[in-house]
């Protein structure tokens, strides 16, 4: 009866600890993709806020030129 009732108890504590483990990888998971989001909203203001400025949307214009130029065929 009590190798019963220790082992019903050690079964119920194991799954108890499964739960919570599980429980604890979700919030991970969860912070993980709230950082994600997070690090996404500051590169799109990052980069909308460069698109915006004219020395870098030079840049970007003449990078794109010598880039083009270089993969053109020489005639």
């Amino acid at each position: 009866m009590w190798t019963f009732l220790s082992n019903l108890i050690a079964i119920i504590a194991n799954a108890f600890k499964l739960w919570h483990d599980e429980q604890l990888r979700n919030e991970g998971r969860q912070e993980v993709v709230k950082k994600a989001e997070e690090d996404a909203k500051a590169t799109e203001s990052v980069a909308s806020a460069a698109a915006s400025d004219p020395a870098v949307i030079e840049r970007v214009r003449s990078r794109w030129d010598r880039a083009r130029t270089r993969r053109t065929p020489e005639s």
